[in-house]
């Protein structure tokens, strides 16, 4: 799976503000259901559901919220950057500053793993970090998160 396929410069998100996860995880949805045409509450409710489970912050400033919807056929992903970080309660207990958001159809779980792998490899990879933490604007942040796929 090639990063560039998952990551779209339209669904880039530099400079998102919140101040809790709750802010965060409601400003994705907001965005999401725009893009998707769908209640952004049923969103917002189906990611609580899963963050019950468990925190989705994997760790080193980083989050990837996920949700099945029954309602889209395609994967949908949204990647934002924080320009102050918020708890995550991730499982180093570091807050979060760099959000990826995947929602997938419930019935193609081996493609949601594999997005979340790819997407997990590519957002661990250090200068792919720095480039998004530095990214003022929505191109800026789409050229970091497909950093080194001509390579």
């Amino acid at each position: 799976m090639k990063i560039d396929k998952l990551f779209r410069p339209e669904h880039m998100l530099a400079g998102l503000s919140a101040r809790t996860k709750r802010e965060l995880l409601k400003a994705l949805c907001d965005r999401a259901g725009k893009a998707l045409k769908l209640d952004s509450g049923m969103l917002l409710a189906r990611l609580h559901s899963r963050e019950s489970l468990g925190s989705t912050g994997i760790g080193g400033g980083i989050a990837m919220p996920h949700a099945s919807l029954t309602e889209i056929n395609a994967p949908f992903i949204l990647l934002a950057s924080l320009p102050q970080p918020v708890n995550f309660e991730a499982i180093d207990d570091l807050p979060v500053d760099i959000v990826c958001l995947l929602l997938n159809p419930p019935e193609k779980t081996t493609e949601k793993l594999k997005c979340l792998a790819c997407m997990s490899r590519q957002l661990r990879h250090p200068i792919v970090q720095q480039m998004i933490r530095r990214a003022r604007s929505q191109d800026e942040l789409y050229a970091a998160a497909i950093y080194g796929e001509a390579e």
